[in-house]
């Protein structure tokens, strides 16, 4: 790592999960002086390097830098108190996935730029990816940026949102995959007479040495597959399998579809549309409990509600609905919403002085037949989830 480079004095990791602990690890074992560095998190679990508080009357000076490490969810209740502290000169940098840069600024009007990274686990060690976003960062701070992402491996600019989920779709996911695919192999040497150990090992250094054999020469996955592969042969057998009718394809792009969906920002869009100012301000849980429904969203939702019926269960009309194995958010029309709840038959229960239709199955806790019922849950939910927003903010004070 350069000797020069250094982080702004100071900085803020508010939060500090899996992936704003990899990124701290990364930087303090390549060299990077971590003093400038404060952590604030209500657990106060130190942070080697790094100054930890709990809350933000502790922080001192304002930051420079502020990197947004905790849980997506977490959003509104942090923001309105994290937002006095930031000034024209802060730098925003955001880590949580599916919160879009608009609704960042929404609630960061003061701060400087705002700036979305997707790093990967890897940079714990240096060896990882990093895509970056900023709709107003000027070129100095995507320097700055840039070389302290470097830092940690592979990083680069994205020209717009779509790119980066991308790219995160794929550098992010990936370390889980290839870790399921070493423990195949470990398994299959295993199965073959080698010890756990060894055949971890062997697993490990089979992938490092052919991604680093990649890395060097330039060489393409596919020449390499040749490469080591005879005609007729037990390897090609083995790949014939793989390749057939591009199963191997179909299954990562399949699953690396299911993170193209932002939760937060499909949230945030929706909100003024679903609910009257009224409703939400008296439920001040219900971003919450979109949130939770929300990754559920088909990802190229229909245009209406009984237009998913028919395209999903091949039902065509509300008092017909089939058997719901799986909880499903669709759009109904363009200011409603369905949330089909539950594998029973279920009725289409709508809530007075709001846009939003829940369908509940028995089962959760209320009848099948039961409106009021389903209105209750939810309306419970919210305003139980207020409440502790609002007992959260008043401690903070």
């Amino acid at each position: 790592m350069n000797g020069t480079l250094q982080l702004p004095a100071p900085t803020w990791f508010v939060g500090c999960g899996n992936m704003g602990r990899a990124i701290l690890d990364g930087w303090r074992t390549g060299g990077l002086d971590l003093a400038p560095v404060t952590v604030i998190r209500p657990s106060a679990m130190p942070v080697e390097g790094a100054r930890v508080v709990t809350g933000f009357a502790e922080t001192g000076v304002p930051p420079k830098l502020v990197v947004l490490a905790f849980k997506p969810q977490k959003l509104d209740e942090i923001a309105p108190e994290l937002r006095k502290y930031l000034s024209a000169k802060t730098v925003v940098v955001s880590l949580l996935a599916g919160v879009e840069a608009q609704s960042l600024r929404q609630r960061f009007p003061g701060a400087g730029a705002i700036v979305r990274a997707t790093p990967n686990l890897p940079v714990a060690v240096r060896r990882g990816v990093t895509g970056l976003y900023s709709p107003d960062a000027d070129d100095p701070t995507r320097q700055e940026l840039n070389n302290l992402f470097s830092a940690l491996g592979f990083a680069m600019w994205m020209a717009d949102e779509a790119k980066l989920a991308a790219l995160g779709s794929v550098a992010g996911a990936g370390p889980a995959y290839v870790a399921r695919f070493i423990a195949a192999l470990t398994k299959a040497g295993q199965n073959r007479g080698l010890t756990e150990e060894i055949a971890a090992v062997i697993a490990r250094e089979t992938v490092l040495g052919t991604a680093w054999m990649a890395a060097s020469t330039g060489e393409d996955m596919s020449s390499i597959a040749n490469r080591v592969a005879s005609p007729k042969g037990t390897t090609q057998a083995g790949l014939d399998v793989l390749d057939r009718e591009h199963v191997l394809d179909e299954l990562i792009a399949v699953i690396s579809s299911m993170g193209r969906t932002e939760p937060a920002a499909w949230v945030d869009r929706q909100l003024p549309l679903l609910f009257t100012a009224e409703w939400i301000e008296a439920n001040p849980g219900i971003r919450d409990m979109l949130l939770m429904i929300a990754p559920m969203l088909p990802h190229t939702p229909p245009e209406t509600a009984q237009h998913a019926m028919a395209g999903l269960w091949g039902w065509s009309s509300y008092d017909r609905l089939p058997q719901i194995a799986t909880p499903t958010l669709v759009i109904h029309g363009d200011r409603d919403v369905l949330i089909p709840v539950g594998n029973a038959h279920v009725l289409a229960a709508r809530i007075p002085g709001a846009r939003l239709h829940v369908v509940a199955g028995a089962g959760h806790g209320y009848p099948a037949q039961d409106p009021v019922g389903v209105h209750q849950m939810v309306t419970d939910f919210c305003r139980t989830r207020g409440d502790e927003q609002r007992a959260a903010a008043s401690r903070s004070r």
